[in-house]
């Protein structure tokens, strides 16, 4: 009987964008490479900016479409 290629298991990982081998050693080495956290540190800080960017965009839109609405609260007079 011929032995034949069988393909191992990749692991990807979203956060440095690598695959490796998914088996636990692999993963754990890889995990606890300073690469890996580093990636983790970088992802959770772009959620937070992230969420802040959208506050602040919120508020100034709020902000903006009440400027809008008082200065065009007077200058609209409905003739009848």
């Amino acid at each position: 009987m011929s032995e034949y290629w069988v393909s191992k298991k990749r692991y990807f990982c979203k956060y440095c964008e690598i695959y490796i081998a998914d088996d636990v050693p692999s993963r754990q080495h890889h995990e606890n490479g300073l690469r890996h956290k580093g990636n983790v540190e970088r992802f959770i800080r772009g959620i937070y900016k992230t969420g802040e960017k959208r506050k602040k965009d919120q508020e100034e839109e709020k902000r903006e479409m009440a400027r809008v609405e008082q200065v065009q609260h007077p200058s609209t007079q409905y003739v009848s």
